[in-house]
């Protein structure tokens, strides 16, 4: 049996086996149907339409639920019945256009492969996604590529308790027909943004599809008058490592690539604030209440209450340092953020 089933336009395929599978609905905008090529001749005899795959698979695809997804393909791996198409799937079929789509999957493949450094594509193929090895694991990268729209065309999960393997950092990037230069480039943004690669950082792009200069970190300085209490407030009371002293300049490591630069301001770029701070940082966390009541132990200016906001769902408070710059306590209080947020 040669398995074509990722591999509808390529040339060179189904030449070499008894029997050779063809998917449809992994090529072309239907819900279902597939070609069976044999050398002998087989039983043509067909079972009706799987409909709880059919009505699983179409609320997915419309609400963009992937539980309903999920639950259309478990129902189709449980079910071992050679079936017809369904009515829609062979009404779309034969009505829609797709003499299109392999030039345009791989003008795709090619525009994601040489931003991302992969390899070209050999002459006669025609992907159905581009293959990303991700070091640390697949799993982020396919919730950032979901939460932005985009749902790989493969994801295999590595069975519970099963040796690790490639299978769980091998990402495939949809490069359909459907996908537009805009599209193509937010999804390599998203890619760069995991900085996962050996060979370097891969570029961001911008709108115009033009390379970015790197961005490896980013820090933002406050200016203060009395230095040397600035410098017990985020050291003593809030914890902050150091990271870099200047002398008249300290830079803390705040999480991550995230800093945060104190400087006396007779030695600085700015000035220290006069009045109100036009400034506020965000400080994310899975413990507020424990923040505030570190703070309010040791004394910091505590601005407002405990505040719970269920209308944009975050818990909260806001605090002063000690030369009045505002600092915010925060938990995201949905899934999708605080994985975003690094809070899962």
């Amino acid at each position: 049996v040669e398995d074509c089933v990722h591999a509808l336009f390529t040339r060179g395929t189904g030449g070499f086996g008894d029997f050779a599978l063809y998917s449809f609905r992994k090529f072309l905008p239907v819900p279902d149907g597939g070609l069976l090529l044999s050398r002998e001749p087989v039983d043509e005899t067909l079972s009706p339409p799987l409909e709880r795959f059919i009505s699983l698979k179409t609320a997915g695809l419309l609400s963009g639920s992937r539980r309903l997804l999920e639950e259309g393909e478990a129902a189709l791996d449980a079910d071992d019945e050679a079936r017809e198409p369904s009515a829609m799937g062979a009404l779309l079929l034969d009505r829609l256009p797709w003499k299109h789509i392999p030039e345009v999957r791989r003008k795709n493949y090619a525009f994601l492969a040489e931003r991302l450094r992969l390899p070209p594509l050999d002459d006669d193929t025609v992907p159905l996604g581009v293959p990303l090895r991700v070091p640390a694991g697949k799993g982020e990268l396919e919730r950032r590529l979901r939460a932005a729209g985009f749902e790989p065309p493969i994801s295999w999960d590595v069975p519970r308790d099963a040796p690790s393997d490639e299978t769980d950092r091998l990402v495939v990037l949809p490069c359909d027909e459907r996908m537009g230069e805009r599209e193509l480039l937010k999804m390599i943004n998203i890619c760069a943004s995991m900085n996962e690669k050996k060979s370097g950082r891969v570029p961001l792009y911008n709108k115009g599809g033009l390379p970015m200069p790197e961005i490896c970190s980013q820090i933002t300085f406050f200016y203060y008058n009395d230095f040397k209490r600035a410098r017990d407030f985020y050291e003593r009371i809030m914890g902050f490592e150091l990271a870099d002293d200047q002398g008249t300049c300290r830079i803390y490591r705040v999480q991550g690539t995230a800093f945060l630069g104190i400087v006396d301001e007779k030695h600085g770029h700015c000035s220290a604030p006069r009045g109100e701070s036009d400034v506020l940082v965000t400080l994310v966390t899975n413990d507020v209440k424990g923040w505030w009541e570190h703070l309010r132990k040791e004394g910091a200016k505590i601005t407002s209450e405990l505040l719970y906001k269920p209308e944009i769902s975050i818990e909260a408070f806001f605090f002063e340092d000690p030369e009045g710059y505002a600092l915010e306590v925060q938990s995201f209080l949905k899934p999708e953020l605080r994985k975003i947020f690094g809070q899962e």
